[in-house]
């Protein structure tokens, strides 16, 4: 948030600073014209993409974010190099509309490559979700069970640290640590030693959320508290957005050597 703000105000504030300084130079700026029209459409085409933005916590799916923007891309830079009549005062113009043109392409491309591994790694989590049910594929998941402080209770009578991961939904970093982080063989082999749990904030509004949100101070999702054996927050440990499997591997160790209850034939991989 700071860093849009501080751009906008720098975008607002540098080009009279340059006036202010070079004030000779306002002779040289060309004359208004059609042009100024044409650079108010590329702000346009823009602002449509920034509103995508804004709205991809709203997507199901981030490959419909991906699309969208790809679209508006590719629909810029052929109306931009293209379709526009617009008309320069220099030479020079035409070839800055055919940039412009093949740089929003370009976008365009980056963008479509970007919904194709999207869809690709939506496809294979939705595979591994499916598979669940098997019992050789439920062997290499990890054992999640649903908040409640009937599960928390268990786990301190098992003299077992505990591991929440609130999410939601609409969460893109949250899915990207099943996909990615809690996938990792590593970290599957060594969360046996603990109780993990899930615990869904989606519904924002309900009360359930807000007085879990209050007890954990969640400020946003994907955060990730680590409770020792006790059933007391391990603070320094805690994880806010996506971490890689290396980094939580790590503090998941940690926490097993503050914390304790690692089970005596895993203790070996906690030494490494």
């Amino acid at each position: 948030g700071f860093l849009m703000f501080f751009t906008l105000a720098m975008g607002l504030g540098v080009p009279f600073i340059f006036l202010a300084m070079f004030s000779g130079a306002i002779n040289y700026i060309p004359r208004s014209g059609a042009w100024m029209v044409w650079v108010k459409k590329i702000f346009g085409f823009i602002l449509i993409g920034m509103a995508f933005y804004f709205l991809e916590p709203l997507f199901d799916n981030v490959l419909w974010y991906y699309t969208l923007l790809g679209i508006t891309a590719l629909i810029a830079g052929i109306y931009l190099a293209l379709i526009d009549s617009a008309q320069g005062t220099g030479k020079a113009f035409p070839v800055v509309k055919n940039l412009v043109g093949v740089v929003f392409v370009l976008l365009s491309a980056f963008f479509w490559v970007n919904s194709v591994e999207a869809y690709v790694d939506e496809r294979l989590y939705q595979l591994r979700q499916s598979a669940g049910g098997n019992s050789a594929f439920a062997a290499n998941q990890i054992d999640w069970q649903s908040y409640s402080q009937k599960t928390i209770q268990t786990a301190k009578a098992n003299n077992k640290p505990v591991m929440i991961d609130f999410y939601a939904d609409w969460c893109i970093p949250c899915k990207e640590l099943d996909q990615f982080t809690f996938s990792d063989s590593r970290v599957i082999e060594l969360s046996k030693n603990f109780t993990m749990i899930k615990a869904d904030l989606t519904k924002s509004q309900s009360p359930e959320v807000k007085a879990l949100q209050k007890k954990y101070e969640i400020k946003g999702v994907p955060t990730l508290v680590f409770l020792n054996r006790k059933g007391k927050e391990i603070e320094e440990t805690r994880v806010v957005n996506y971490i890689k499997a290396d980094q939580f591997l790590s503090i998941m160790k940690n926490v097993l050597k503050k914390g304790g209850g690692e089970n005596q034939s895993q203790a070996d991989i906690v030494r490494k």
